[in-house]
């Protein structure tokens, strides 16, 4: 009987677990694609391959607030493309800190 109920709590646990990770993730790529719209229509050229990260928020009116990059030289760029911008995706956390890797290339 123990070992039933031990198997039996295992199992839902893994469900949980693994139901909560889809939930995340799905979003979190749909805002990522959002980003990476907003910032390939923004046309920018750089004289090499950059690696910035990118910390944000969403807000509770679903817009973006950017409140630091890695690198000082582009952060007013990333700022003045993706603040105060309105993304389409609706499950998102409001006010959680979001990282984001961005590779540039070299245009």
């Amino acid at each position: 009987m123990r070992i039933t109920k031990l198997f039996f709590t295992i199992l839902s646990l893994a469900f949980f677990t693994s139901a909560t990770k889809a939930n995340i993730e799905p979003t979190t790529n749909n805002v990522r694609e959002e980003i990476e719209i907003l910032i390939n229509k923004a046309s920018l050229s750089f004289d090499s391959e950059l690696e910035i990260t990118l910390n944000f928020l969403i807000n509770n009116n679903n817009e973006i607030i950017v409140v630091s990059t890695n690198n000082p030289d582009f952060e007013s760029q990333f700022r003045s493309i993706l603040n105060l911008k309105k993304i389409k995706t609706q499950d998102v956390t409001f006010n959680k800190m979001y990282t984001l890797p961005i590779k540039v290339k070299k245009m």
